[in-house]
């Protein structure tokens, strides 16, 4: 799209419910907003501790509320909140399922489906939609699989809305820099 917050590597949850991303056209000229994933277990828990920190403008134009764990003098990766890594869930069925009771789902979860997000802050892990969302699952786990999320920074958080990540590596010596994108992929939204 054509916002400075969303671009084809870039990802968010929604903190609460956000009917404004339900339908009509939104900013880019798109129909609503395609719905990937959703958090399984206690992971919202983690992502409730990030809409709640601080945030500082790292970027006039593009990271105007990125969130900080710490703020010192000068702003460096060790003060963001840092997504180390993305991969595909590595834990037992029994430990995925006992997760996804937590939250009161009793469908039975195709592991490859899974990807765990670990932060600094803690780790939270999503479950995909695979059969609403093909494309856009296709191209989320071809940046995990290529690494293009590790060493990642959460570079957006509005309280009550979304926490943003996907876009950015943090250089203590340069700032905030993009991702190498892939091409957009078709919004699937339903």
């Amino acid at each position: 799209g054509t916002d400075a917050n969303t671009a084809t590597s870039a990802w968010f949850i929604n903190v609460t419910d956000n009917s404004s991303l339900d339908g009509g056209l939104g900013p880019d000229g798109t129909l609503g907003t395609t719905v990937f994933a959703r958090i399984v277990g206690n992971g919202m828990d983690i992502v409730d501790v990030m809409t709640k920190l601080p945030t500082l403008n790292l970027d006039a134009n593009l990271l105007p509320a990125a969130p900080v764990v710490t703020m010192d003098k000068s702003i460096g990766a060790e003060d963001l909140i840092n997504v180390i890594s993305v991969s595909r869930f590595n834990g037992t069925l029994a430990d995925y399922e006992a997760s996804l009771n937590e939250d009161g789902s009793s469908s039975t979860p195709n592991l490859t489906d899974v990807v765990c997000v670990e932060t600094n802050l803690g780790e939270f892990c999503i479950q995909m939609f695979t059969e609403d969302a093909p494309q856009t699952v296709a191209n989320f786990l071809n940046y995990v699989r290529n690494g293009n999320f590790n060493n990642t920074f959460i570079h957006r958080s509005v309280p009550g809305f979304v926490i943003q990540a996907g876009g950015f590596l943090f250089d203590n010596a340069q700032g905030p820099v993009a991702i190498t994108k892939n091409a957009p992929v078709v919004n699937e939204f339903k």
